[in-house]
């Protein structure tokens, strides 16, 4: 094992002093080894980390060890962190290294990993990876990607996951397969004879039936069959609270002295320290003799890396930190910016970061958010440091009124509603913002960008008044800087619809493009002039100007600096690819499809493919593609959410469309219903329109022919003003039976709406057009057509009357058989069991008035 790669989180607890054997434990350990995956699965205290250290010592495997805590709940800090591990174990394998050292791992860290994983060989060794406090680590996106990544590690490696979780979801398709085993609390439990040999390596004898009543008493839980063992005796009466913390303060923390409990409470601040750190919290320069006295006295304290750190065990650690919570003669913002400053002479400012918000230290944490203030490369990476997007994983730790004294805070917390897709927090602190720019000029000039780079993605302001801010001082600032603003939502893909929707744009395309060009020069560097012309090509092409279109996006792809890969060339890529589809080029479109997913591979910005996935399986879908959908449920980052990101919209969207091909139409309207929500709320005329279009499809599929055609009139009239056309030719036959519907409205001389027949006829085309090319979102959706005959038809209605087979038998001259067997066949195409239902459907379907 490299430990130079490493810190404390890749460092074990060491095994207690004593401890005893448990041979049927490590036996289960050992036979759920095959599987390659256990999942060690108990309350705090039952005993996870000891007995997997036991197994580990037993099984002669080298390990890997990562302790985890609440801050690595991101999939870039956990796989991140991930990879380091592994790495320790092969530190000579350079290529690996290299992956690792790459800008572009914290974009795209699940499908780095992967490819990470695909280069590394622990070559005869046999390894075992532990991780420790998977409960902790809630985030979907990991969960949902661990089991694929698990499955990518080497053969000759087994993996522990240790989580206080009694269900743990992500896991249970790789149990059910066999591919991992669950050990639980039952399995870990103490037995009667285990607990009269930990007595006895206490020195305390005790007979079976008192380790019985331990049993008893403890539940065989391990950490209170260590307390009681430790002790020598029960309580007066048997009793222990199953809690365990009155029963530490008095058994354990009261015998302290007051100097060794100030000690403990002073440095509990931490999950783990040196001795070092341990002199910065206390003030003293003796720690490292405390903490190997406790260590000594085997209270409940561990010495790992060879003595350089120090760790409380988890249940201690709790109850100390209570403790602390009730100690008023300790000044905890005093040691959390004692613990801040550690780790800001380390260079470790996230985890400065961290203790400085503790301790409302308004002046460190200026100082280590400027110590991260690059948040991109002017080659459109992100940096190794932190990347603006990443601001998450500080988002709503930092309390509200810190901004108030800290006003560049203001930047995060905009950045972070606008991602997570809340308009409403998002305009409040932009409005904050708005107030604070001169301060923050004046104070943090560093930030200035990233002020302006927030006043652009306002959707209540034209872009244009970005210039009102533009002072000849800002703007020395700003072209002095080498940073640049990235957002990641060029790679939606399309620039009209990334940080914000450019349909004000659309009347007067040249002229407003024109206009907004100082503002782009100031945000994008040399990126403006790409920007400006791949925005009228893909204005042009949402109005079906298609030559247009072509000609501008060839001059972008011309004109884009070689050095700017990734997001820029993706968006340029995807945009040839769509216009070129649009003009009915298939095979180049195909060809410039395949080029752009080689490109995001080679290229190494695997933090691409999500959304390349997503245009791609969209692409599918238009012709029905139910492997298409079935695939895209099983893409790691395809996840349930409660609120819908904005960044990931594209991906929302290809959600919809599966829903609906997959013919879950109770699913996707409600998906769909919450895309239109999120259009209205950040005001993005073609994402409402998007999501109309899909609402009137499946709609139609579902037989509700004028609700349809209601919802498809309306989004007609709202994209009409600015004459887009391809956001429902793109529908091609799904969509066309409404517009055709919709067309014979308009043309009636009766009609007085707004929609004009010209521009209703020239999106019909359109639609017509495409509909040669591909089936449609709605062939999977649409159910087998009902066809009834004119007898049929005519039994039905008169039933809808209200007249009885007796009076239809005079009433038509037919004899009871054929009205019966007309109303019977009736009843078996409509899917019904009697005339009511038969009448109901029918009229629902459009077969009868």
């Amino acid at each position: 094992m490299n430990s130079h790669l490493l810190n404390e989180k890749f460092i074990p607890e060491k095994l207690p002093d004593i401890c005893v054997p448990r041979p049927a434990l490590l036996n289960t350990f050992h036979q759920y080894a095959q599987k390659r995956v256990i999942l060690v699965s108990a309350p705090a205290g039952f005993g996870k980390t000891v007995s997997t250290l036991l197994w580990l010592a037993a099984s002669g495997r080298k390990s890997i060890w990562i302790s985890l805590d609440e801050y690595d709940n991101s999939p870039i800090v956990f796989y991140k962190l991930l990879c380091t591990g592994l790495l320790s174990a092969s530190p000579d394998n350079k290529v690996i290294a290299e992956l690792l050292r790459n800008p572009d791992f914290t974009v795209s860290p699940v499908e780095h990993t992967i490819n990470f994983l695909s280069h590394l060989d622990f070559g005869s060794a046999s390894y075992a990876l532990v991780l420790d406090g998977t409960h902790l680590i809630t985030d979907r996106e990991i969960r949902k990607s661990l089991p694929y990544i698990l499955k990518r590690l080497p053969l000759s490696l087994v993996t522990l996951l240790l989580t206080r979780e009694e269900h743990t979801e992500y896991m249970e398709s790789p149990i059910s397969e066999g591919r991992a085993a669950r050990i639980t609390s039952g399995e870990l439990i103490f037995s009667e004879l285990e607990i009269q040999k930990y007595f006895k390596a206490y020195g305390h004898y005790i007979t079976p039936e008192e380790a019985l009543a331990v049993k008893d008493v403890t539940g065989g839980w391990a950490i209170g069959v260590h307390v009681v063992a430790r002790n020598g005796q029960l309580e007066p009466g048997g009793k222990l609270d199953h809690s365990l913390y009155p029963y530490m303060r008095r058994h354990i923390w009261d015998p302290f002295d007051r100097d060794l409990q100030q000690f403990m409470l002073m440095t509990c601040v931490v999950d783990e320290m040196t001795a070092a750190l341990a002199n910065r919290l206390t003030g003293r320069e003796d720690s490292e003799a405390h903490l190997d006295r406790l260590c000594a006295a085997n209270s409940f304290v561990s010495r790992t890396d060879g003595g350089q750190h120090y760790r409380y065990y988890h249940i201690f650690l709790q109850f100390l930190r209570n403790v602390l919570e009730e100690d008023t003669s300790l000044d905890k913002d005093e040691l959390y910016s004692s613990t801040a400053a550690y780790y800001r002479e380390r260079g470790e400012y996230y985890s400065s970061i961290r203790f400085a918000v503790k301790a409302k230290d308004f002046e460190a944490l200026t100082i280590d958010m400027l110590e991260m203030s690059e948040y991109s490369t002017q080659g459109g990476a992100v940096s190794a440091r932190v990347a603006m997007q990443d601001l998450h994983l500080l988002g709503d730790s930092i309390p509200e009124n810190f901004t108030e004294n800290e006003s560049y805070l203001l930047i995060s917390q905009c950045w972070y509603y606008y991602l997570l897709g809340d308009a409403q927090r998002f305009c409040t602190y932009l409005d904050q913002l708005y107030a604070k720019l001169p301060e923050i000029m004046e104070q943090h000039k560093t930030f200035i960008r990233y002020g302006l780079f927030m006043r652009s993605i306002d959707f209540r302001r034209p872009i244009f008044s970005v210039s009102d801010l533009l002072t000849s001082e800002i703007i020395d600032v700003v072209v002095r800087s080498t940073s640049r603003a990235t957002t990641l939502m060029n790679a939606l893909p399309f620039i009209h619809r990334c940080h914000r929707d450019y349909s004000d744009f659309a009347s007067d395309i040249e002229e407003k493009t024109r206009k907004a060009e100082p503002v782009f020069t100031v945000l994008l560097g040399r990126l403006n002039t790409y920007m400006a012309h791949a925005l009228r090509a893909m204005l042009y092409y949402e109005r079906n100007m298609l030559k247009e279109a072509k000609a501008c996006c060839d001059l972008a792809v011309s004109i884009l600096p070689r050095e700017f890969v990734g997001e820029p060339s993706f968006s340029a890529a995807l945009t040839q690819a769509i216009i070129l589809s649009a003009l009915g080029q298939k095979a180049e479109a195909e060809e410039k499809l395949a080029e752009v997913q080689a490109g995001v591979l080679e290229q190494n910005n695997s933090h691409l493919l999500p959304n390349f996935k997503a245009y791609e399986t969209r692409v599918r879908l238009s012709d029905g593609d139910k492997h298409a959908a079935s695939e895209w449920f099983e893409q790691y980052f395809v996840t349930p959410v409660k609120d819908l990101e904005l960044y990931k919209i594209t991906q929302h969207f290809t959600t919809a469309r599966a829903y609906m091909v997959l013919a879950k139409s109770d699913e996707a309207m409600r998906y769909i219903i919450r895309l239109k929500k999120l259009g209205e709320d950040f005001q993005r005329p073609l994402d409402i329109a998007e999501a109309d279009v899909l609402k009137a499809i499946l709609e139609w599929a579902l037989g509700k022919r004028q609700e349809a055609q209601h919802t498809l009139e309306f989004a007609l009239s709202a994209a009409q003003e600015y004459g887009y056309v391809r956001i429902f030719a793109e529908e091609g036959a799904a969509v066309l039976p409404i517009l055709r519907k919709i067309s014979l409205k308009v043309e009636k001389k009766s009609y007085t709406g707004t929609l004009k027949a010209k521009y209703i006829h020239e999106v019909t085309f359109a639609a017509y057009e495409q509909s040669k090319r591909k089936k449609g979102l709605a062939i999977q959706l649409n159910p087998k057509a009902v066809r009834l005959s004119k007898q049929q038809k005519h039994i039905l209605g008169l039933l809808a009357k209200g007249y009885k087979y007796k009076e239809i038998v005079e009433y038509t001259g037919l004899t009871i058989h054929t009205v019966k067997s007309h109303a019977s066949a009736a009843y078996g195409k409509l899917d019904v069991n009697n005339s009511m239902d038969a009448v109901l459907k029918a009229r629902e379907l459009g077969l009868m008035e």
